[in-house]
This record gives C-alpha cells, structure tokens and sequence, in this order.
C-alpha cells in the first residue's frame, strides 16, 4: 500500500507512506511542509508514528524535511540520513521555529528528539531496517547530502528519489543511477508538472 500524504499534485509537502499489506507498521518517505500565500506552514496528511517501522529522509530542504519533528511527541521512529543531511535538517528546524513557530506544531525539544533517534547512513551502504526489510542508499546529486532510497519488503522493490540531479556540478556529481537496479516494482519520483 502506498500513500501519499503530501507532494501529489503540488510542488512541496512531499510525505510518502509504503506499508506491507502483511505488516502493522510501515516506512515514511520524507515529511515535508509547503507554505501558505501568507507563509504559514501547510503540514501533510497525518500519520501516527507508532505506525512508522522506519522514516527515510532524503535531503534537509523544508520540503522534504519540515514536518518531521512533529512526529516526535510520542513514539519515535528512527530516522535514516545522511550525516550531512541530518546536520543541515537541524539548521532547517531551528530557522523553521525562528520564522513560522507560532504555526508550528513541534519545539526544540521535537528536533533533538529527531536527532536523538538519527541513524546516519552512507552512500552505498546496505541497511537492515527489520527482519524483513533492506535499505540501500545511493547518491542523490541533488545537494549535498541527498540520497535516493531503494527499499526491498519482502522480495518487492520500491525506489524513492526525491529531488534528484543527473548532471554534475562544481558542487556535486550527478545522481548514482549507474547503482540503481533495473528491476524495480515501483518507482516513487518527484516530479513537477
């Protein structure tokens, strides 16, 4: 089952939930916030975190990472990211109560949560999250930190990539798509219209 919580349809709010039918838990891909026309946050739809085996994040822009901390209250997912995107997801956090915290249904104590359940992971590596689900993390290219995500739940493969980039920069090379398997069941892109 896939649904999508935020980002279908609009640029931003990106929240994708995958749950095994033969699971009570399932995986988020990112939880991202969009902005009002009077820049009050727009969160997506709602998830319980005691529902969450695992949360994904693929890069610390507000549109993937702005929510997050407010499923920090109460039963806390771990959270898999890069080193660098978990240390600009802060930053991001801190400047999101600094602008919107009025609006805002989380506080500090909702980031260090996040950070305090974090489990850095590195291009390349291959994750156990459960007994019966892998992660592998491949490069992005979109900024630094970003990573595509490639979950394999019992035999079924789904790719979530978030923003990505295929060109190379000053800054970054492109995308690792030379790492990502061609028999994929589902592919999960961000892509505006």
């Amino acid at each position: 089952m896939i649904r999508v919580l935020g980002g279908g349809g609009e640029v931003g709010r990106m929240a994708i939930f995958v749950k095994d039918a033969n699971s009570d838990r399932g995986f988020l891909f990112d939880y991202g916030v969009n902005f009002d026309e009077n820049d009050r946050p727009v969160m997506p739809g709602h998830v319980r975190p005691r529902d969450i085996a695992a949360v994904f994040l693929s890069h610390a822009h507000l549109d993937h990472c702005g929510a997050l901390p407010s499923l920090y209250v109460s039963s806390p997912p771990p959270v898999y990211a890069t080193p660098l995107t978990l240390e600009l997801a802060d930053i991001m956090f801190k400047d999101a109560i600094k602008l919107s915290g009025y609006y805002l249904p989380y506080e500090d104590e909702e980031i260090k949560a996040v950070l305090e359940h974090a489990i850095p992971v590195t291009y390349g590596e291959d994750v156990d999250v459960t007994r019966d689900v892998r992660a592998s993390i491949i490069n992005a290219g979109h900024v630094p930190g970003s990573m595509l995500t490639l979950l394999e739940i019992n035999g079924a493969r789904v790719l979530f990539t978030g923003d990505f980039n295929l060109a190379p920069s000053n800054l970054l090379r492109g995308a690792d798509i030379n790492n990502v398997p061609r028999d994929v069941d589902v592919v999960i892109m961000e892509a505006h219209t």
